[in-house]
């Protein structure tokens, strides 16, 4: 795979500052715990289109950063990475982007977090000026939904009349609760284990449930369904096809977790931009997402390198 290769895909999503907390030893909830603290680059949005470009994609990205200061350093490190930063709106305001506050167990595991969510619109306002131009040509939106209804809802409707394929990502229900007819013009839908249980109202914690929830979920309208078990792997269904699939993940150190989900999707739009089926889409998410969590950073800054160094067959099918 070379540099910016395929068609655009245009990712829309929040920018967030991370503060993680990694303790020393177990973590004592009603005392101190020393370790150690790192402030990193985050955002769903942000992550998966800087880890998009990295992985090759070309990638136009619509969001909201406050002018200066880390707002500043997140639009260059995205330059570097070569994420194209023409659809991003710049703000005085410090609510221009999020606030994440993530404390983890010595494992990895996420043990609580405190987020400050951004100012939504600030990202309506970005889409509303960029959003046409940015689906221009393009192959694919990787869509964060539910920080916006409003948002969410142009986004798909935009896409969806210039022809361009919907990756779509809950961040919880509310989106598709107040637009149930959305789900018609998502094509590929993406949620994990707690997305899905919240949606069916039913546990999800195993691969044959995991199994019945994308087919559940197939039948409110996407095309294909991802539903993600972290550890365990995935499960995908597309309408038409049969059962559901289920695709293992890939064995590795954890370092921190929090970052796995992003890249993921990251992987799987990635391929799935390069004409990928939506099995060797996850099988490429289940990498992307191996490398992050074997590292501290939410974004795996070596992807490049693992890409000339791996040996995988895969990546020689897109």
């Amino acid at each position: 795979m070379s540099a910016a290769s395929g068609a655009p895909v245009v990712v829309v999503g929040t920018v967030f500052v991370d503060l993680k907390c990694f303790p020393k030893y177990e973590i004592n909830y009603k005392g101190r715990n020393p370790g150690r603290t790192r402030f990193y680059h985050g955002g769903v949005g942000r992550n998966v289109a800087e880890t998009m470009a990295l992985l090759g994609s070309q990638v136009r990205f619509s969001s909201a950063v406050q002018e200066g200061g880390m707002g500043h350093e997140v639009m260059v490190r995205l330059n570097e990475a070569g994420v194209s930063l023409d659809g991003i709106l710049t703000t005085p305001d410090p609510e221009g982007m999020g606030m994440w506050v993530a404390i983890l167990h010595r494992d990895g595991d996420l043990a609580c977090s405190i987020s400050q969510m951004p100012n939504t619109r600030y990202l309506e306002e970005a889409w509303t000026r960029h959003g046409r131009r940015l689906l221009d040509g393009a192959r694919l939106l990787v869509l964060e939904m539910d920080y916006s209804v409003a948002l969410a809802e142009q986004a798909v409707k935009d896409a969806h009349e210039a022809g361009v394929q919907v990756v779509g990502l809950p961040a919880s229900s509310e989106c598709i609760r107040a637009r149930p007819e959305l789900m018609g013009m998502i094509d590929t839908y993406v949620l994990n284990q707690v997305e899905a249980e919240e949606m069916l109202g039913k546990p999800v914690a195993s691969i044959p449930a995991a199994e019945q929830a994308a087919k559940a979920i197939l039948e409110r309208g996407p095309k294909q369904v991802v539903v993600t078990l972290g550890a365990l792997g995935c499960v995908v269904a597309e309408r038409g096809k049969g059962l559901p699939l289920y695709v293992p993940a890939m064995p590795v150190e954890v370092v921190d977790t929090s970052g796995a989900g992003d890249a993921f999707v990251a992987g799987l739009s990635h391929a799935l931009a390069h004409g990928a089926s939506l099995r060797r889409a996850a099988e490429v998410g289940t990498r992307v997402a191996a490398w992050t969590v074997s590292q501290a950073e939410t974004v795996c800054q070596d992807i490049p390198r693992r890409l000339r160094t791996d040996t995988w067959s895969g990546w020689r099918d897109f």
